[in-house]
């Protein structure tokens, strides 16, 4: 995870279910509420709090007058009694006060707060990314990978930034304006009370600005995210724009989403100087702050009811005052726009967007392999079904073959299988137990399942064929012998921790064997075998359904498949069309009843239309 600029562009986050809106009023009652989710990941880490809170601001907020005082005593006492002695110590003594307050606001304070913001950001990190991860596939079909990167990237970097960071900041610099307040009060209370009226003005043009800034921030993040999206969506697939001759097309796009982004950041950099002059302690409220001190402060003199002294610290001591005030104001205000993230992290904790798990799940031992389907109804969409009063069985052992169209919810039913969704109406059974009483974990355990597209992940051959199980090493052997990788991995030098990214340029073919490998090693009970060969040359796509033929024996396995030649000696085949199976039987069964599958056998392999006679 790395920390990212305020000016990079942020990965695309579509406006869906599960976003929070980002325009919602915000009120201090809120933001409250919201502070107090967060409090319990202060919890472990006390010492660091108490320390960064209390100690640390106390001792620099006595240190911070120090210097102010030292200078009133010279100006009053050691210069007009002609004391260098006094002098010299009062000096020594600001200057001492001066290093040790920045050693322990600056060193002491960046450490412990690095420190804080690291280890909230490893626990508060942690169970975001497990509840992500434990959120149900609408989540996860309806949200886009850059706006999940980005809630677990920048968006965490955010919410530990405003926990170790600035909510820290706020309590020490809240400590050390009302330390210096007082101080101030205790030499002279009326410069104080003139030179505080403006406070609330400054509150509240504060309040004003971050106002508008919260909206152009927001259309940064927009813009930025268009462009990362568009980005992403051209360097993805070059080979799609090069053979279509897009590139001409894709920079106009691309600069078109940049020119629209450069404006929403120079507006938010833009808000930032207008902000820092007039909020900021070394803007107008240091002008304003100085000149009224200074009026004051020369009435006083002149009246003879301040001495030089006196006047000299209540000036240093303003500034001293107008810092924390300055840092106060922003800081809140950063809460603020910090709370757009806070809000987004808590709603993803709360999201009733996962999969009801039983507290005490049934486990299947042994995992024997029956499913059944009893009049199963789905839909990804309400009032678009998918799948409509589907019912079949697949008995242990048995292979079973589910072929119809393209989108007539084949897929739909493997998903089904492995749980990544509940039906809307009807039961799944796996060995007489409804699915959703099942243990998922246990039950997925006894899962293998190779996909059409075979995916691999950053690591060595071997990395890939343990992945998610810890076989023996007799299941290890067979896996890699059954597919047939023991082979293949004989040409690389490395063997098994060859590289399979970044290292490694794996034909289909070879990527199927270390995606069918994986799936073999996890000894499962059940297959799911979905299109596994259909981007695949006739010789690798032969080799793998050997493979596949070998790995199944003792298993219950489903195919999908639009090779119907491949499909020949499954026990029974299932054929959709329109979300209902409208046939079932062997394929000799299904070659005799003059139905769909048989007018898909002729069109794939007689090459005829249906109801066309043959030669």
């Amino acid at each position: 995870m790395t920390v990212q600029a305020q000016s990079r562009p942020i990965p695309a986050r579509p406006q869906s279910e599960n976003q929070i809106p980002e325009n919602r009023p915000l009120s201090i009652a809120r933001l409250l509420v919201v502070l107090a989710r967060y409090l319990p990941y202060y919890k472990p880490f006390l010492s660091e709090i108490i320390l960064l809170t209390v100690l640390l601001p106390l001792a620099g907020s006595i240190l911070v007058l120090i210097v102010p005082l030292c200078t009133r005593l010279i100006l009053d006492v050691a210069f007009p009694r002609g004391d260098v002695t006094l002098l010299m110590f009062l000096a020594a003594a600001g200057c001492a006060a001066v290093l040790a307050e920045r050693i322990l606001m600056v060193l002491v304070r960046a450490t412990v707060g690095s420190h804080l913001r690291v280890r909230i950001l490893g626990a508060l990190g942690a169970k975001f990314y497990r509840n992500m991860l434990g959120l149900n596939m609408r989540f996860h079909r309806n949200t886009s990978v850059g706006e999940k990167i980005f809630r677990c990237d920048t968006d965490l970097i955010d919410i530990s930034e405003m926990l170790g960071i600035q909510l820290p900041l706020i309590v020490q610099y809240a400590m050390q304006f009302v330390v210096t307040i007082v101080a101030m009060c205790l030499i002279d209370w009326r410069p104080v009370v003139v030179a505080t009226l403006g406070v609330p003005v400054f509150f509240l043009i504060a309040q004003w600005l971050f106002n508008f800034y919260r909206r152009i921030d927001l259309w940064q993040r927009v813009t930025g995210q268009k462009v990362t999206a568009r980005l992403e969506e051209s360097l993805s697939a070059p080979e799609v724009v090069y053979s279509h001759g897009a590139r001409g097309r894709e920079i106009v796009r691309y600069y078109r989403e940049l020119a629209t982004y450069s404006v929403a950041n120079m507006l938010y950099w833009f808000m930032i100087e207008v902000s820092i002059f007039l909020v900021w302690p070394t803007g107008l409220p240091a002008i304003a702050s100085s000149f009224v001190i200074g009026i004051v402060g020369s009435i006083l003199m002149v009246q003879g009811e301040l001495t030089l002294g006196e006047y000299t610290a209540l000036t240093a001591l303003i500034v001293q005052a107008l810092i924390p005030i300055g840092i106060l104001i922003n800081n809140y205000q950063t809460l603020r726009l910090r709370m757009v993230v806070a809000e987004r992290i808590l709603d993803l904790l709360d999201s009733k967007e996962r999969m009801p798990i039983p507290k005490h799940g049934k486990t299947l031992s042994p995992f024997v392999g029956r499913i059944e389907f009893r009049d199963v109804s789905f839909s990804y969409v309400p009032g678009k079904p998918v799948l409509n009063g589907v019912s079949f069985t697949v008995e242990p052992g048995g292979r079973i073959a589910l072929v119809g169209p393209s989108g007539i919810g084949k897929s739909t039913l493997m998903n089904l299988i492995l749980r990544f969704y509940d039906p809307d109406s009807g039961s799944i059974l796996v060995d007489g137990v409804d699915l959703r009483e099942l243990d998922i974990a246990q039950y997925r355990a006894n899962i293998g399942m190779v996909l059409q597209e075979p995916i691999l992940f950053d690591g060595t051959i071997r990395d890939n064929v343990l992945y998610g199980a810890e076989p023996s090493p007799e299941n290890f052997e067979n896996a890699i012998r059954t597919s047939h990788l023991d082979e293949m991995v004989e040409n690389f030098p490395l063997g098994f921790e060859t590289p399979v990214i970044g290292g490694l340029d794996l034909s289909l073919g070879e990527k199927q064997r270390i995606s069918l490998a994986r799936c073999i090693a996890r000894d499962p009970r059940l297959l799911l075998l979905d299109e596994p060969i259909s981007l695949l040359d006739p010789a690798s796509g032969q080799s793998i359904l050997d493979a596949i033929e070998r790995s199944v024996e003792g298993r219950t396995a489903v195919f999908i498949s639009h090779d119907l030649l491949s499909l020949r000696d499954v026990d029974k085949i299932i054929v959709l069309k329109d979300g209902v199976v409208t046939e079932e039987g062997t394929h000799d069964q299904l070659m005799e009843r003059e139905g769909l599958f048989r007018d898909l056998w002729d069109m794939q392999v007689n090459r005829r239309k249906p109801g066309e006679e043959l030669p």
